[in-house]
């Protein structure tokens, strides 16, 4: 499965030096929007979880030039706005995030592969 991911960017990003990062859920708007405690940034993990995920790259986070990926841990990567002022308006919109995703939910979604 791990290989298929990364297969995948290869071909979208025209990358092979990528670090995949999996955050576990469904990759819904709400799921790809911080919560409230979430002033750091939105979790991310090296490991492929079991279940339903999403995965992208810290490359392609990092390319979006509105997002940042950053490794925070053996096993952990936060993304976070680029400006830190406009991260708690992204925190916000988290209860309208399906019907009306915010620009960063969408730039996410945009970057990011399904699994399961």
């Amino acid at each position: 499965m791990r290989d298929e991911v990364k297969s995948e960017f290869v071909t979208r990003f025209k990358d092979k030096n990528l670090t995949i990062i999996y955050r576990s859920g469904s990759g819904n708007g709400t799921n790809l929007t911080p919560r409230p405690h979430d002033t750091g940034g939105l979790s991310y993990y090296l490991k492929m979880p079991s279940g339903q995920f999403t995965a992208t790259t810290i490359q392609a986070v990092n390319k979006t030039g509105s997002l940042k990926a950053v490794k925070d841990g053996s096993n952990h990567a936060s993304v976070k706005t680029v400006k830190a002022s406009e991260m708690q308006g992204w925190i916000n919109s988290r209860g309208n995030a399906n019907s009306k995703p915010h620009k960063f939910t969408k730039i996410l979604q945009g970057i990011s592969v399904k699994v399961k």
